[in-house]
């Protein structure tokens, strides 16, 4: 919550849930006690961090424990907001979840729309694999 105290440090928080708890709808997380257009200045910012970087985390645990005792992985892919990617996926692996890729860099991911575009799964395959050895002979 540095994101209240940026806005303004005189901003008193009360943290009432902490990573990992088990929440249900309408179960306060935190109290903000000071001047409100300090917290209106800030609370779009914060409300919107936490949904973009964690809500991946709240299905996926539902995903993970439907699985569980077999040998199936739940794996992320979902796309996140720039510089806050990182956040996500940490949640993502630390529910039981994995991480599919941290980027494009590291792992393959073909989607429905660039098979369609390709043409078929076997041509959008080939076409991965024809840029994986470009960017491996780099």
């Amino acid at each position: 919550m540095f994101i209240f105290k940026k806005v303004d440090r005189r901003l008193k928080l009360t943290v009432l849930a902490h990573d990992g708890d088990k929440l249900k709808s309408g179960d306060a997380i935190l109290e903000i006690e000071g001047n409100t257009r300090s917290i209106l200045g800030a609370e779009r910012l914060v409300f919107k961090f936490p949904a973009a970087a964690f809500w991946g985390c709240h299905v996926g645990s539902r995903y993970v424990e439907m699985v569980k005792g077999t040998n199936a992985k739940i794996l992320d892919t979902r796309k996140n907001r720039p510089r806050i990617e990182g956040a996500a996926k940490v949640r993502g692996a630390g529910r039981g979840g994995y991480n599919h890729r941290l980027g494009l860099y590291d792992q393959i991911l073909i989607k429905d729309n660039q098979v369609s575009a390709a043409g078929g799964i076997t041509p959008a395959v080939e076409a991965a694999r024809r840029r994986i050895r470009v960017n491996l002979s780099k």
